[in-house]
């Protein structure tokens, strides 16, 4: 089970390409780092859509 440490915005630098979001592919503007046991994070982009749902499921 993972466990929501953190959300924190994100923007791509000009020159890297364009990140997505893991739900739904749409352009990442959100950066969510979870917890998922043993010492282990796990750090994931969303787009603000997804990103709200996340959070309505804490």
């Amino acid at each position: 089970m993972k466990t929501l440490q953190y959300v924190k915005s994100f923007t791509a630098q000009p020159k890297q390409k364009s990140k997505f979001c893991v739900m739904c592919a749409n352009v990442a503007t959100q950066i969510a780092c979870f917890e998922v046991g043993d010492n282990v994070t796990v750090v994931e982009k969303y787009c603000d859509t997804c990103i709200s749902n996340i959070k309505k499921g804490l």
